[in-house]
């Protein structure tokens, strides 16, 4: 699950993908699934993560 997670981290902060894409391409089947688990593991959803990765970046 963690190895999902830091795949789809890295797509999110890399890629312009969408999350339903980020979803599928880390194995989660489903956006709600990848935002639950991106949520409990990371404490926030992966739109909000991306976000904040662009922000910091620039």
């Amino acid at each position: 699950m963690h190895q999902r997670i830091d795949q789809a981290r890295l797509l999110l902060e890399s890629t312009g993908d969408t999350v339903d894409r980020v979803a599928r391409d880390t194995g989660f089947g489903s956006t709600v699934s990848l935002r639950h688990h991106f949520h409990r593991v990371l404490g926030t959803s992966p739109a909000a993560h991306r976000a904040q990765f662009r922000g910091a970046a620039q």
